[in-house]
């Protein structure tokens, strides 16, 4: 939480692409994140992080499966994970009454 009272709220999103020869062909990777980013936007979320999606022994596996079974056309592409923000209000932002007690300030409990 931030000296103002407002915490911040992550929302994180994966965007995958099309491989194989249908990828290449119409796939557009600026494209889809844009739509991604734009509609998150205007939701209020603000984009923090883009993450390359890194893929394991058992999907790189089940792409080259993939790619044979449609002989060429299609597979799981790789993507980007993107981490989005926001502000939130958070429950314990409310006014709480300051008391000071020697040096220190400190908030009075609430029940």
């Amino acid at each position: 939480m931030n000296e103002m009272g407002f915490s911040k709220q992550n929302k994180v999103i994966r965007v995958s692409f099309s491989g194989g020869i249908i990828g290449l062909l119409v796939g557009s990777h600026r494209g889809k994140l844009e739509n991604n980013i734009l509609k998150m936007n205007a939701d209020g979320w603000n984009l923090a992080e883009v993450i390359p999606d890194h893929i394991n022994l058992i999907l790189w596996i089940l792409r080259l499966l993939l790619l044979l079974v449609t002989l060429g056309l299609w597979t799981l592409g790789t993507g980007y994970i993107l981490v989005f923000e926001r502000p939130a209000r958070s429950k314990l932002s409310r006014k709480v009454p300051v008391v000071e007690n020697g040096p220190v300030l400190r908030a009075e409990p609430r029940l």
